[in-house]
């Protein structure tokens, strides 16, 4: 297996070009210090390893490199094709693309064109080059490609607009095909010819064609994957069982991971997730989120955080860096690496808060990082080969992301997948997250908030999944498109619709909601107060939606409340086979109301949580065969009580517990039981 195997890697960004080299030694010594062993290098340095078209000077990183190893801190190499060197831009400008405003200048990082045959041949050239000189290199564990790809989110330009077409041609074969799938007779646009398409993002009225925008989102991510795949390939004859991942900077991306999963090793993710104790202690769980993404999404089931946080604000407790990382362990993680390890003194991101102070002194984390070097250094290996433990499941895809509300905010797929996810969270358990299509026998339960679109192949899967006794979580018009992004001519929820037991004839979105009034006339002539109510008398406001529903079977377990929606189906459930599908017909802002259809779904399948631990206390499980361990993790500013199941071993202190244990702020537990 391509991975990290030998314990947990933990580390820091180094950039040794920015420094003199005279500083180097002293460095790496402090990073032994704080039991630091691994480092991340060379992910900006193309203008310092390529100097001029085919001049190669690696001299330098191979002195660092070997400097960093002498202090026991292995080196992830990154190819440092993100950021393309003047003289490359000078030569050709076409390696860079653009958006609707134009081609993009130089003076940035990023922007490069995909689909640029310059910027390919350039990339090309550079990695071989590194491969050769660094490829068998001992001190060298992994490949990063490029740095956070996938951004900006758009390329237009003609290179770009040629691809698109080419990929198009060779999706849909025939022009008959492609108007047929982005529904052309509508405004007259039937194509006869591939060079009539093009990016409508300057048009008189109307908008993208949202077949044709879903597919060039498809194609933006293919571009992505191609290139970067492209990178891997070359590498790979020269650097034997070291690993290739990439960095993604979130995993609700432009890019889908689980396709790219074909292509890596390992898939990381930059988690910058909000200090703990300055914001609600739910927010933490967005981060397990996508940790658990990117362990879903990898080959192995083990994922690295390519960038943390190195040190909390001034006005945020410091024990929140030790936190975050045993929540990176407790989810999968096979390493950490801070951002980063020295603060630059010039450039777009000076000053950037790391693990030194900009005099070269540790900074106020200093006690945390040399608590966590000294845990991982004891229990990484232990945990090495330990797997989570899920018995829930979500599905998460990007082709309904893409389609519904890529990144826009509080009413999109990414923000709602978020609430979902937090609500089953509250069952206190570990969850994975899926792609559609998965095997999901393992399951109890399954969620799949926002499958709007979805093959006739994944819709029949999830029915023979509910045949055969499992737990199926829908929402909102799910299953009414295909996979073109078309409507289907049936009533929603559409191809779902007979085993939710239902149908959906008539909704109110939120463009006839503002301030969560129904607009217009109601049964009293006047605004009406809307909400959901459950049968242990909750009540929530509805957000965006509320469905008309029309039972076929289907039991309603929670109603609306105001006006002519007034004890109508909210949430119902509908058994089918040995098992059942809960079907959701509205949304909400509030936690609460995903808390509450969580304990619903729940207590009717008899789920209990791993332990009795409080609100706050976050559990996450993880196996071998021989050994069982629960992770808790404190996420509130003050001392927590959890009843444990039986007595076990708590590893952080090496202790055995019985009982009650109790738990500091932002303090974690790692308990380990014969399995």
């Amino acid at each position: 297996m391509k991975n990290w195997t030998h314990g947990f890697l933990l580390g820091s960004s180094y950039y040794p070009e920015q420094w003199d080299a005279s500083m180097w030694e002293a460095e790496f010594v402090k990073m032994r210090e704080l039991g630091h062993n691994a480092v991340r290098m060379g992910e900006f340095a193309w203008a310092f390893f390529e100097p001029s078209a085919g001049v190669f000077e690696f001299d330098w990183m191979e002195r660092a490199i070997e400097l960093a190893a002498r202090y026991g801190v292995q080196t992830i190499l990154c190819t440092p094709t993100a950021s393309v060197p003047p003289w490359l831009f000078q030569d050709h400008p076409e390696v860079l693309g653009g958006n609707e405003k134009g081609a993009f200048r130089y003076g940035a990082r990023k922007g490069y064109c995909t689909n640029s045959p310059r910027m390919l041949e350039a990339a090309d050239r550079i990695v071989d080059a590194m491969g050769q000189r660094f490829g068998d290199n001992p001190h060298i564990v992994g490949w990063q490609l490029d740095n956070e790809p996938g951004f900006p989110f758009v390329c237009y330009d003609p290179r770009c607009l040629s691809a698109f077409r080419i990929w198009l041609r060779e999706r849909y074969q025939t022009l008959g095909s492609l108007n047929d799938a982005w529904g052309a007779a509508f405004w007259s646009h039937r194509y006869t010819d591939w060079d009539q398409i093009d990016f409508p993002f300057n048009v008189g009225d109307g908008a993208w064609n949202p077949g044709q925008k879903l597919d060039y989102r498809r194609f933006f991510s293919d571009s992505f994957i191609r290139y970067l795949g492209r990178q891997g390939e070359r590498l790979r004859p020269y650097i034997g069982d070291r690993f290739v991942c990439t960095n993604w900077p979130d995993t609700s991306w432009s890019v889908d991971l689980y396709q790219a999963a074909g292509i890596l090793d390992v898939t990381a993710w930059d988690n910058y997730s909000r200090p703990p104790g300055l914001v609600e202690w739910q927010d933490q769980l967005h981060g397990g989120m996508h940790h658990d993404i990117a362990r879903c999404a990898g080959p192995n089931g083990r994922f690295l955080v390519a960038e943390q946080s190195a040190q909390t604000p001034a006005h945020a407790d410091s024990k929140g860096i030790h936190l975050q990382t045993w929540t990176d362990v407790a989810h999968g993680a096979l390493g950490a690496i801070f951002f980063e390890w020295r603060p630059p003194l010039g450039g777009a991101e000076q000053g950037y808060i790391s693990v030194l102070q900009l005099d070269g002194s540790f900074g106020p984390a200093y006690d945390q990082h040399k608590r966590l070097g000294a845990e991982l250094a004891r229990l990484g290996g232990e945990l090495a080969d330990a797997v989570t433990d899920a018995d829930i499941a979500m599905l998460f895809d990007y082709e309904n992301q893409w389609a519904q509300g890529f990144r826009v905010g509080p009413d999109g797929y990414d923000a709602e997948f978020v609430r979902w996810y937090k609500g089953l969270k509250s069952l206190g358990r570990s969850i994975d997250i899926v792609k559609p299509g998965s095997d999901l026998s393992r399951y109890r339960l399954v969620a799949a908030p926002g499958l709007r679109i979805v093959s006739e192949e994944t819709a029949s899967l999830l029915k023979q999944y509910v045949q055969d006794g499992g737990t199926l979580l829908l929402n909102v018009q799910s299953g009414a498109y295909d996979p073109t992004g078309k409507l289907r001519p049936l009533m929603p929820p559409g191809i779902f619709a007979d085993i939710a037991g239902l149908v959906t004839p008539a909704s109110v979105a939120k463009r006839s909601m503002t301030g969560n009034l129904l607009q217009g006339p109601t049964d009293q002539g006047i605004g009406v107060k809307f909400g959901v109510r459950f049968a242990d008398g909750a009540s929530f406001s509805p957000e965006t939606v509320m469905e008309g529903v029309e039972l076929r079977g289907a039991e309603s377990i929670a109603f609306f409340t105001g006006a002519r929606m007034e004890g109508r189906p909210a949430i119902t459930v509908n058994r089918v086979g040995s098992g059942s599908v809960f079907y959701v017909a509205t949304d909400s802002r509030d936690g609460g109301f995903y808390d509450a259809l969580a304990r619903e779904c729940g207590g009717r399948l008899g789920i209990e949580p791993l332990c009795a631990a409080p609100p706050g206390v976050e559990a996450v499980s993880r196996r071998t065969s021989d050994w069982r361990y629960l992770f808790l993790l404190n996420h509130t500013d003050h001392r927590q009580e959890v009843s444990l199941p039986s007595p076990a071993v708590e590893l952080l202190s090496e202790r055995r517990v019985e009982g009650a244990l109790v738990m500091e702020s932002f303090d974690v537990a790692v308990l380990k039981w014969k399995a």
